[in-house]
């Protein structure tokens, strides 16, 4: 389940604010919520037992070990796919 949270509630989405959130991820390639963004910093979760798979809608072949993080610079969060090779795992965002 997919969890995003505007950091300055009340405001429109702008460049300046910040959204975080947490999707957990499994075997099955997945985007990360519809939000328009302009840079994203993604977490594999430190507690996770497994590799992050990261990348496109067609290759997720960047691997996040666990506490290790990547920025991207997307214009939606649904650009961002990701998976594990088997198991589950959590996947952590924040961007603007």
């Amino acid at each position: 389940m997919a969890r995003t949270q505007q950091l300055w509630e009340g405001h429109s989405a702008s460049h300046d604010e910040l959204i975080e959130g947490s999707v957990s991820v499994t075997a099955t390639a997945a985007a990360l919520p519809t939000q328009p963004i302009s840079e994203v910093d993604v977490q594999a979760d430190f507690d996770n037992l497994v590799y992050v798979l990261v990348g496109n809608s067609v290759n997720q072949r960047f691997q996040l070990a666990p506490g290790q993080s990547l920025t991207v610079r997307v214009t939606n969060l649904d650009r961002i796919y990701h998976k594990t090779a088997s198991g589950t795992a959590v996947l952590n965002y924040l961007g603007r």
